[in-house]
């Protein structure tokens, strides 16, 4: 129980009756001074605790607190005892629960201006560095480190501090080492914009190579293989995987005769490494931001690019291409192509089948919600299907690793995310027992006269 303010003519908060929630509502009739008195230690723990019950937070499972967004306690009436902490909920939960170990890094948002310190940035690498298996004071590792997997191991907040460039941040952590921004996955951001960069890099190369100062005659010879291989495949994805293109706009003083060059490799797909840069390389060309967006490619798009042929029918498409950087999502070869109108034909279903059964309701598609942010990406979450009166979602299912941090994102917000699998091929009756499966209420009133139906569905979906 609560204690009561030392001036019970003006108490801040009461108790409801003990047949609801231990939960508190707000007087008008609060002074300055009861403010300051009423919040001591004691009560802010009480506080919090009974907060906690009310989010199904048990004092044995501190941890769960990481998922719990500032904006949740404000909605619940916290915001004066998180104003005494300048709204951060990390600075309030080490206050109140002393004995454990809170690491800012893993709350869904970190403290305000964490991300600023330069002791922290570097403080997140080094564990970063330690959980990668990177030797103590190792560098080179970082080459081949991903912008995802730094925001999948929470440090998303981080990238956009930096707009995404991950160069620049390992340069201002790590400055005394001599970083070249050539050996990364993904150079600066317009990096390649620049003349003098591109031929740089290729002056470079051609050392590497082996290649006389000013002999042009030999390029002939190159390889968009080996370009990609010496870390050049964004530079190529700028002219379009053009080799002749870049030679011509880097060396415009040579005259440069195009049947001299031999046909375009397709070794980039049996190189694994390779393949990676380039699959990352076409995901910033074409915007693509989560891996379902593959989909909406099309042929022509890569053709441009000049990197069709890394995804020939015969050695298993796009989807065998893909699963060497996402193994774990479930590919749908017959959906790449334009033949994904089979996915926008089965939203099209959904949406035209919810409509009937929540008629009146709110149904917003590809509705991105700006407080569901991706732990990966640090971008907000798109929805395909988004009912926010009734607080549902759906899924149309193509990726499962995107399903299960969509599931978990969404939960937190106390949106009820539904998955619609292949399997259920435009039938009403498997989606009519996934809502009885997962949100029964709905069948006391708005679904009322479709429960017969929902219980004869279910388990045959």
């Amino acid at each position: 129980m609560l204690k009561k303010l030392p001036d019970q003519n003006s108490p801040k908060y009461t108790l409801l009756s003990s047949q609801s929630s231990p939960w508190f509502h707000r007087s008008p009739n609060l002074t300055v001074s009861s403010r300051r008195e009423y919040w001591s230690p004691e009560n802010q723990r009480l506080y919090v605790d009974s907060v906690g019950q009310r989010l199904g937070i048990s004092e044995g499972d501190l941890a769960t607190w990481y998922q719990v967004r500032s904006q949740s306690l404000i909605k619940l009436g916290a915001s004066t005892l998180l104003s005494r902490y300048n709204g951060s909920l990390y600075a309030l939960l080490s206050a109140v629960y002393p004995d454990f170990a809170w690491d800012p890094r893993k709350f869904l948002q970190a403290p305000r201006h964490y991300w600023a310190d330069i002791h922290n940035q570097r403080s997140f690498l080094d564990s970063l560095a330690s959980k990668l298996g990177f030797k103590a004071g190792e560098r080179e590792g970082w080459y081949k480190v991903s912008n995802h997997l730094i925001a999948e191991n929470g440090g998303a907040a981080l990238l956009r501090l930096h707009s995404g460039n991950f160069s620049q941040i390992l340069q201002k952590v790590y400055p005394d080492f001599a970083w070249d921004p050539l050996r990364f996955r993904r150079a600066p951001k317009n990096y390649w914009s620049s003349i003098e960069n591109q031929r740089a890099f290729l002056d470079g190369l051609g050392k590497k190579l082996g290649y006389k100062e000013g002999e042009r005659e030999a390029w002939y010879k190159i390889s968009n293989k080996t370009i990609v291989d010496y870390g050049g495949v964004s530079v190529l994805v700028h002219y379009h995987g053009s080799v002749p293109a870049l030679l011509a706009a880097v060396y415009p003083d040579y005259n440069w005769e195009l049947w001299k060059f031999p046909g375009r490799s397709d070794s980039i797909r049996k190189d694994s490494d390779t393949l990676l840069a380039t699959i990352d390389a076409i995901e910033e060309a074409l915007h693509i931001r989560e891996p379902k967006d593959w989909y909406r490619v099309t042929r022509e798009q890569l053709q441009s690019l000049g990197l069709a042929r890394i995804f020939p029918r015969k050695h298993g498409g796009m989807s065998a291409v893909l699963k060497q950087k996402y193994p774990n999502c479930d590919w749908e070869e017959d959906s790449f192509f334009g033949r994904g109108h089979r996915l926008r034909a089965r939203q099209s279903w959904l949406r035209s089948t919810l409509t009937k059964l929540f008629p009146g309701e709110a149904i917003l598609e590809s509705y991105s919600v700006p407080e569901l942010i991706s732990t990966k990406t640090g971008r907000p979450i798109e929805l395909d299907i988004f009912l926010p009166t009734t607080k549902l979602a759906f899924e149309i299912q193509s990726d499962a690793r995107s399903d299960i941090e969509k599931s978990t994102v969404v939960s937190s917000q106390g949106i009820t995310l539904i998955l619609v699998p292949p399997r259920w091929k435009k039938r009403r009756g498997p989606l009519l027992a996934a809502l009885l499966a997962v949100r029964p209420d709905l069948f006391d009133i708005t679904l009322k006269t479709f429960l017969k139906e929902a219980q004869r569905a279910t388990g045959k979906s």
